[in-house]
């Protein structure tokens, strides 16, 4: 698949000391490397006007961009698409109190 690196992608020095990996795919239509490389614009879509506002892969980067983690795609026409979260891991203990 061809990959479109979102902040870290081939530079691992970027990525959270450690980390929480989640990786979500599909096997659906994927994306040819243009179209993956607009995904997290914000109001990018490729459907048609009326179905889809394009903010869904533009919040999830805006979001582990903010909390200083990565993001990855990696996507293939006609194999499909995987995006994979790297979530810093919380150093503390949880305060089950509140």
């Amino acid at each position: 698949m061809a990959r479109n690196g979102l902040r870290g992608e081939g530079d691992p020095e970027t990525y959270p000391k450690e980390f929480v990996e989640v990786t979500v795919e599909d096997n659906g239509c994927g994306m040819d490397e243009e179209t993956a490389a607009k995904a997290v614009d914000p109001f990018f879509t490729t459907k048609a006007e009326g179905h889809g506002t394009g903010l869904g892969l533009s919040g999830v980067a805006m979001f582990v961009s903010d909390i200083g983690g990565a993001m990855r795609i990696a996507s293939e026409p006609a194999v499909g698409t995987a995006v994979t979260l790297l979530l810093p891991r919380e150093q503390g203990s949880l305060d089950r109190s509140r």
